[in-house]
């Protein structure tokens, strides 16, 4: 049964093994995946410290992890404002499935599960970006309701912006 958690010590080895199909993939540095393994705990705790933000450029987010039996097979971020970079490219709320899980259902069910945290938070509707050749996650977008609102570009990349209301 798929769930979200918060980031937690208690699955440092399946998170790192989704982190190195990130790294597999080119999704992630090998240098990144190597801080993240060394200090693992810093990590966790950095990603829990969901309301905190590290720069001036940060939002308060909740960071999840997105759990299947034992294993985890992505993340998921909710946050609870958008600056002008998110406003543009990030949106309220984002998700990542782990390549080996991708194409079997998970993608749609995070999404709901995310939806549904973001509804408990107190959103009445969320933006959401995707790059545009990436047409399964526009599909799941679509699929929960999603709103075509506009394209931007950045660093030679076009993302289409959704809007979902949540009621």
């Amino acid at each position: 049964m798929l769930k979200l958690i918060l980031p937690t010590n208690k699955y440092k080895k399946s998170f790192l093994a989704y982190m190195q199909e990130l790294v597999r993939n080119k999704k992630i540095t090998s240098a990144y995946f190597k801080e993240i393994s060394n200090n693992f705990p810093a990590f966790v705790r950095l990603q829990k410290s969901q309301i905190k933000t590290n720069s001036k450029n940060d939002v308060p987010k909740t960071q999840l992890w997105i759990l299947n039996g034992k294993n985890i097979i992505g993340q998921g971020v909710i946050h609870h404002k958008l600056n002008k970079y998110l406003r543009s490219f990030g949106g309220h709320v984002g998700y990542s499935i782990r390549p080996s899980f991708r194409q079997k259902g998970y993608g749609t069910k995070a999404l709901r599960l995310l939806l549904k945290k973001a509804r408990g938070i107190g959103f009445k509707k969320v933006l959401l970006a995707v790059r545009k050749e990436n047409t399964p996650s526009i599909k799941i977008i679509e699929h929960a309701g999603g709103k075509f609102f506009k394209s931007s570009f950045i660093n030679k990349v076009i993302y289409h912006l959704y809007w979902i209301k949540l009621d």
